[in-house]
């Protein structure tokens, strides 16, 4: 299918003529797939998400706009351009926005987590360091 980014389509039909919008025949956002899909990632350690907006018929939309948050943020640092750090152990869940609405300005300072648009969500899972020593400290005296 073409995209048409100006003008008028007309259609005959019959007798009359049906004016349409050529904002019909653009592509719109349909799903978000975010890369990695899941991800492993140590306590204090950081990452970056990406992801790709695509129409109905599977075709990347390069200009949409995808924003990354998550409802755990005490657990796991998400910035809105998806970089992400580990806090606490656990599985995490990120979320990916693509506003129905667009916003402008950096991606860091957006604060719509609960606008309307299309999302995609993934598991982070933070596994629990391992046990590095032991030790012991002002042991009582025992009686005896």
């Amino acid at each position: 299918m073409s995209q048409f980014t100006t003008g008028v389509l007309a259609m005959t039909l019959g007798v009359g003529i049906f004016w349409t919008s050529s904002r019909l025949l653009a592509q719109e956002p349909a799903s978000i797939e975010i890369e990695p899909s899941s991800l492993n990632l140590e306590f204090g350690k950081t990452a970056q998400l990406k992801a790709v907006v695509k129409d109905a018929d599977g075709n990347i939309l390069p200009d949409a706009q995808v924003l990354f948050f998550s409802r755990a943020r005490r657990k796991l640092g998400v910035t809105p351009s998806g970089s992400i750090e580990a806090y606490l152990p656990g599985e995490h869940k990120v979320t990916a926005l693509s506003p129905e609405t667009p916003f402008e300005g950096e991606p860091d300072s957006y604060t719509g987590s609960r606008e309307p648009g299309i999302r995609a969500t993934i598991t982070v899972t933070v596994p629990v360091p391992p046990l590095a020593s032991i030790e012991i400290v002002d042991v009582p005296s025992t009686r005896g």
